[in-house]
């Protein structure tokens, strides 16, 4: 037996959506702080250095995300409602996942696990 649609507002998916990007790039912030303060100690970047300065760009761009998952919320019909199921199979890791169901997840986990299922 197929268990009922549990619709959600769309609104609501984007933002969670756009908080859990947010929260990536937080995360992807703290590893760029602590790349540099490691190169600022004397760590030789050497030819990893440009790899490491995308790091920035990518910050920049998670968080140009979570302003565009923010703006499509506020565009969309509140009434408009989907089934998040299917898109949420797609998501692998566990916190994630939690997240964007708005369970939380995310902001609390260990950023060092990879908790798949």
């Amino acid at each position: 037996m197929t268990a009922p649609p549990q619709e959600a507002a769309l609104q609501a998916l984007l933002q969670r959506a756009a908080e859990q990007v947010r929260l990536l790039g937080g995360r992807t912030q703290g590893i760029e702080e602590a790349v540099g303060a490691a190169v600022s100690e004397g760590f030789d970047a050497g030819p990893l250095r440009e790899r490491l300065q995308a790091l920035d760009g990518l910050v920049q761009a998670l968080t140009g995300m979570a302003d565009y998952l923010d703006g499509l919320a506020e565009a969309v019909e509140p009434a408009l409602r989907v089934d998040p199921a299917a898109a949420l199979g797609r998501v692998r890791q566990r916190d994630l996942a939690r997240g964007l169901a708005g369970e939380g997840g995310g902001e609390g986990s260990d950023p060092g696990s990879a908790d798949f299922f």
